[in-house]
């Protein structure tokens, strides 16, 4: 129940990820270690290591817990769309699966007045592309992707009718078919 599939920055493609034999110990903060005696007994060999985190020695967090954890309703089954830290594109995806990335990830989980697939077009478009070279943050030939430049990115909200709206979803979902078969 605690192994995840991990998914880092290079695993982040447009409108795709690819596929992670990585995988992550994911506990829940609050976790009772004694009502678990497998999970307690594979960490108990590395308790001195995590118990000596600085985070961990300051906040007097049980030794186990993640030192700065995502609200874990991020990565669970629902609607997201998924960035990567830094990507020589803009090279988002929309997935609704459980996805577990680290923090060289980034997470949409919602838009006011906006389907997150119209949001994702509006971000993979060659005009995005553009904004975030010149209006977001660039490090050498590579763009940071962080939740800063994804707060500013302007999406023109009321020019979406419902009709563009749908057929930007439809656009979408038949990308990410492609890639998903590529």
């Amino acid at each position: 129940n605690f192994i995840k599939p991990l998914y880092k920055n290079s695993d982040i493609v447009r409108y795709g990820s690819k596929a992670s034999n990585k995988k992550l110990l994911y506990i829940p903060n609050g976790l009772k270690l004694e009502q678990h005696p497998n999970l307690l007994r594979y960490l108990e060999p590395r308790k001195k290591q995590l118990a000596s985190r600085a985070q961990i020695v300051r906040s007097h967090q049980p030794w186990h817990q993640l030192l700065w954890p995502r609200d874990p309703e991020t990565f669970v089954d629902g609607p997201k769309i998924v960035a990567p830290y830094r990507s020589k594109a803009n090279a988002f995806f929309y997935t609704e699966k459980e996805f577990y990335g680290s923090t060289d990830t980034y997470f949409v989980l919602g838009h006011d007045s906006l389907s997150l697939k119209s949001v994702l077009a509006c971000l993979n478009s060659s005009v995005g592309l553009v904004w975030f070279k010149n209006m977001g943050k660039v490090k050498g030939e590579v763009l940071d992707l962080t939740g800063d430049n994804l707060d500013l990115f302007p999406i023109p909200v009321n020019s979406f009718t419902p009709l563009v709206s749908e057929k930007l979803e439809n656009l979408v979902d038949e990308i990410q078919l492609l890639v998903a078969n590529s």
